[in-house]
């Protein structure tokens, strides 16, 4: 038995392409087209951006996602901003976290290891250090970029919203 092609389905798999990407500058003018008061929106976006900062690197969006439930924040936004750091950019961000939480405790390791001497044991002994080094690179880095992402999106949809209502 030969297997039937119905061309019917052919072209419907043609034409399901995935959407063409957007620019930032697209995707920023949906963000700005949100109902609501444009302080709150931001804020929802900062506070997203502090938990994508996060160490608790899978847990990002469970963790926006509370959030948004007991603060009652815009949820698009919240979780938008907590998948700033994706899977291609977390290795850069971890680095800088480690990075500026070292320098601000410290304790910037001046001893190199060789793969030969690690072993659990070691591990373990520097777990607590790197983690509080991360953590504390996670707060400074992610108030900023935080920060930041609020002013920017705030400012944003103000601009938005004043060249609509001169329309």
């Amino acid at each position: 038995m030969e297997p039937v092609f119905d061309q019917s389905i052919a072209q419907e798999i043609k034409s399901n392409k995935p959407p063409p990407r957007k620019k930032l500058r697209e995707h920023l003018k949906d963000i700005t087209k949100l109902k609501g008061n444009p302080t709150h929106i931001a804020f929802s976006f900062a506070l997203g951006i502090f938990i994508g900062f996060s160490p608790f690197y899978g847990l990002h969006t469970i963790i926006a996602l509370i959030f948004v439930y007991f603060f009652r924040l815009n949820a698009l936004t919240t979780v938008v901003g907590a998948w700033v750091n994706m899977p291609f950019t977390a290795p850069f961000v971890y680095a800088l976290c480690y990075a500026v939480g070292s320098w601000m405790s410290g304790s910037i390791s001046k001893k190199t290891y060789v793969w030969t001497e690690l072993n659990w044991e070691l591990f373990w002994i520097r777990f607590g250090e790197i983690a509080w080094q991360i953590t504390l690179g996670w707060i400074i880095i992610g108030t900023i970029a935080s920060i930041l992402g609020f002013l920017i999106l705030r400012a944003s949809i103000i601009y938005y919203r004043n060249i609509k209502s001169k329309r």
